[in-house]
């Protein structure tokens, strides 16, 4: 296997990023997608090219991924109706949900005062560097040249400039930023604020400890859509699948391949998307994760964050045929590849159902330094409102 690089006709913004890909040294030989996981996690936050990349292995999709409904609108009571009419709503660029994974250039974080409001929308701009996610936003844009309900969305006179055409090597990435928005659960965001992300102002990304950093890279699934509210601008919106590598903090990490994730599946809870964003969300994530073939204790620690109910109804829509463990005990343990066992540890049990995990794609890897196993962490789920985790990639020395 090799890395994605998306191979269609080339221009030159692909050509760019191969060369800045490939001059790194770290992955010039690489074999497996799971190399990138052996980047060293100050190289990941100072070269968002392989950040972003390994976010890319995430994989993730709700039930839903595709839907019949094309827009979405206000309620304000008749007035959202109305309004509709003439073109102000949110429309679906092709009745599906996407992954998307850039880099943050812009937040928004309410406040206190925003709380009586039902729109309490956590914000991101975020821009791509990899091809095909810079396809996805150019995508994006260049629907917005079409009249909507005689809207005129974008001016005429840049219609063949960035971001409605495609980049080349001087083009400032940062155009194809798609605006990204969720309001999160109301009684949650205080504990989303304390061990998520940011949700409450004055806290914001340069501050809060999973990020610390005012412009990371993270991957997000949601509604592709044009906000016709604002000039028919492209968005995901709302996100509900949040997810990131912690680089800024060392855990105890014995090796550059122990990563620690986060993630969270997420319900708009603003009473916008009555169809697009109904309750129980129900999906699932997949985390990579690499660890060395050496009779050492390799451990997943999972810690529980905010959620608040499960729904076993949403669940069995997944038909998940895989054997699937439940989160009632809190430390099981696995036999991966030839005697070498991987054990799940967490943080609380779950009860009742509705969330569980299963392991796949269980494979080796031969290195210079030895053989590792490589493979992935299924959490299949269905939530109310809101699931977040931490997950920790780690071997213990016996």
């Amino acid at each position: 296997m090799t890395f994605r690089f998306y191979l269609y006709p080339m221009n030159q913004y692909k050509t760019l990023f191969l060369i800045i890909f490939l001059v790194t040294g770290t992955l010039a030989h690489a074999q497996s997608p799971f190399d990138i996981l052996f980047v060293d996690d100050e190289e990941l936050k100072e070269n968002p090219v392989l950040n972003e990349t390994a976010l890319d292995l995430v994989d993730v999709y709700l039930v839903d991924s595709t839907y019949k409904r094309r827009s979405e609108r206000h309620r304000l009571f008749i007035l959202g109706a109305i309004i509709r009419v003439f073109g102000y709503r949110w429309q679906t660029i092709d009745r599906r949900r996407i992954k998307f994974v850039g880099t943050i250039n812009k937040e928004r974080i309410p406040g206190r005062d925003s709380d009586f409001f039902t729109e309490y929308d956590v914000n991101y701009d975020i821009y791509p560097h990899l091809p095909h996610y810079i396809d996805v936003a150019l995508e994006g844009w260049q629907a917005r040249l079409t009249t909507i309900k005689g809207r005129k969305a974008a001016p005429k006179d840049n219609r063949d400039q960035p971001p409605y055409a495609a980049p080349d090597s001087t083009t400032d990435l940062t155009k194809y930023r798609l605006h990204s928005e969720l309001t999160p659960h109301v009684d949650s965001r205080d504990a989303l604020n304390a061990f998520f992300y940011p949700t409450v102002a004055p806290m914001h990304l340069a501050r809060h400890p999973n990020f610390l950093e005012s412009k990371p890279s993270v991957g997000v699934y949601g509604n592709f859509v044009l906000d016709c509210n604002h000039r028919c601008h492209p968005e995901i919106h709302p996100y509900e699948v949040l997810w990131w590598l912690d680089v800024n903090r060392n855990q105890g990490q014995l090796d550059v391949h122990e990563k620690t994730w986060h993630v969270g599946l997420l319900r708009d809870v603003s009473n916008r998307f009555k169809h697009w964003s109904s309750s129980p969300r129900t999906g699932e994530i997949a985390i990579p994760f690499v660890f060395k073939m050496d009779n050492r204790a390799n451990v997943i620690e999972w810690d529980h964050q905010v959620f608040n109910g499960f729904s076993n109804e949403g669940f069995a829509t997944l038909e998940i045929n895989d054997n699937l463990s439940y989160l009632e005990v809190t430390e099981q343990k696995y036999e991966l590849l030839n005697g070498e066992y991987l054990t799940i540890r967490t943080n609380g049990s779950i009860l009742g159902g509705g969330i569980a995990y299963y392991l796949s794609d269980i494979a080796t890897e031969e290195r210079t330094d030895g053989r590792y196993v490589t493979g992935y962490l299924n959490i299949p789920m269905s939530v109310k409102d809101v699931y977040t985790a931490e997950l920790r990639m780690r071997e213990l020395r016996m």
